[in-house]
């Protein structure tokens, strides 16, 4: 894991119990088996022409493309659990990539929002001492520590660029400084803890599939039902399998009497 990280504003106040999990239900999805039922009389080259239909399809859903490659890893890429995560600390996570070389990665969880306003989390003089807007759950690694992710249109004193408009604080001051000038135009979201990896750890945990890799995205960032985003995202994942199961040629047959 990454060590903790110093010179960071620490939390205080009784009985905070951030809960991992919780459930999600899945609705209905397009099954394409289904497909192969209904156009099973198709002759060869029909066949061909739904599957080129369908790779179109693929290509034109720019957000529903996910990699299974850590080539694709790099800061602003969100990481989401593959179904057959169970580790508990992870199972239907959504991680927003903050950091990513060579020596290892950093993330923050941004689908684990928890019931503990900021007002009574944090501890000090601060511009948070009336906000009611919920703290998030960053990850299992330093929970006594708070990260937020800013979204401006100019970079904040003191954090680090990830994607677009959305920036990383991680230092007291740069925290400190966003809390007491915050305002509606610059929504700002804290983080309880971190999600740490040492070198090559990520990158093995995608290869055995732990994790898709989604595009760069500032909405999905900063989304507006994070309860819901791990099983809409999901979704699209698998759909994403089964078009890509769908261009997979058909065996050659052998003819009679060869």
């Amino acid at each position: 894991m990454v060590k903790p990280l110093a010179g960071n504003l620490v939390l205080y106040g009784a009985g905070f119990q951030p809960a991992y999990g919780g459930k999600c239900h899945d609705s209905g999805w397009l099954h394409l088996p289904l497909l192969g039922r209904m156009f099973r009389p198709m002759s060869v080259n029909l066949r061909g022409m739904l599957r080129f239909s369908v790779l179109l399809l693929v290509c034109s859903c720019a957000l529903s493309a996910q990699s299974k490659n850590p080539a694709d890893l790099a800061p602003g890429r969100l990481l989401v659990a593959a179904r057959n995560l169970t580790d508990p600390l992870f199972a239907k996570s959504v991680i927003l990539l903050v950091h990513y070389d060579a020596t290892g990665a950093l993330g923050l969880m941004v689908n684990r929002e928890t019931k503990f306003p900021v007002s009574h989390i944090l501890q000090g003089d601060l511009a948070a001492a009336g906000d009611s807007n919920p703290i998030f759950v960053g990850g299992p690694v330093s929970l006594g520590m708070v990260f937020a992710l800013a979204r401006a249109k100019s970079k904040p004193v003191g954090a680090t660029p990830v994607l677009g408009d959305i920036f990383f604080l991680s230092t007291k001051t740069a925290l400190e400084n966003a809390l007491r000038h915050a305002a509606a135009s610059t929504p700002l979201r804290l983080y309880a803890g971190y999600s740490g990896w040492d070198a090559g750890q990520l990158d093995n945990e995608v290869l055995s599939g732990s994790w898709y890799i989604f595009s760069r995205s500032e909405d999905l960032a900063f989304d507006a039902k994070p309860d819901t985003l791990w099983a809409r995202l999901i979704r699209k994942a698998d759909h994403g399998d089964l078009l890509k199961a769908a261009l997979v040629p058909d065996p050659p047959t052998r003819r009679a009497g060869k």
